[in-house]
């Protein structure tokens, strides 16, 4: 049903969610949504705050929050279709975050960010890493956006540099909010010289599955979005 409004990382997230409900109600013997009561759905929320479900210890509060707020909007669409009582929705308890408890502790600071750039600037210059960072930070892009850019996007000789976040999900590079999210981002001169020598002496010389020229490479081509995760991770 979401298939139409949703990016496709949004709609892996949510059937991941909903994966491990189903599984609670085979662990439980549920085949029957009519048959559940606000207390099953209370069972559930214990059952996967314990880390229940690919999970080795109990969830934060936030992140429960947001298992449960998926199943309460599938509720919601159930209801719509006659395939529950209207309200059961309702039963399903969010659990309370307090004041700043939605802010994830994995963040990075704002003021670390120009010691991070400072360390990558001296000992990796112009390092896919350096320049992977380094365009997060002046851009603000997603890391899927980051992953997508070719060399092409890029005009970093002009008198006011720019890249070209382009949404081309028939070629593996889509942006989370499609063709919405496509946009010309300038960048500093200071971020187009590190890319130009990122350009000139790291990145690796290689084309991705459809014959483009990826701005991050890896010796493999356009690197993974797992790769691209880590690397912010680190």
């Amino acid at each position: 049903a979401r298939r139409d409004e949703l990016a496709e990382g949004s709609l892996r997230g949510q059937k991941y969610r909903l994966k491990a409900f189903v599984a609670w109600c085979e662990e439980e013997g549920v085949d029957n949504l009519n048959d559940l009561t606000g207390r099953d759905l209370y069972a559930f929320r214990v059952w996967r705050r314990e880390g229940n479900y690919g999970d080795t210890k109990e969830l934060e509060t936030v992140t429960l929050r947001g298992q449960l707020a998926t199943l309460r909007a599938f509720l919601h669409f159930a209801a719509d279709v006659n395939a529950v009582e209207d309200g059961l929705a309702e039963k399903v308890p969010l659990p309370s975050v307090s004041a700043g408890g939605d802010v994830s502790a994995t963040t990075l600071d704002p003021e670390r960010a120009p010691d991070i750039l400072e360390y990558l600037s001296t000992y990796e210059y112009a390092s896919m890493r350096h320049a992977l960072v380094l365009m997060a930070w002046h851009t603000g892009a997603r890391t899927g956006g980051l992953r997508a850019l070719d060399v092409a996007d890029c005009d970093l000789d002009a008198a006011e540099p720019t890249v070209e976040f382009v949404h081309r999900p028939e070629q593996d590079t889509p942006l989370k909010n499609g063709e919405r999210g496509e946009r010309v981002n300038a960048i500093s001169g200071y971020v187009a010289g590190v890319l130009r020598d990122y350009l000139k002496g790291p990145r690796k010389m290689v084309t991705d599955d459809y014959g483009r020229r990826p701005l991050f490479t890896t010796r493999y081509g356009r690197p993974a979005r797992t790769t691209v995760r880590n690397t912010m991770y680190t």
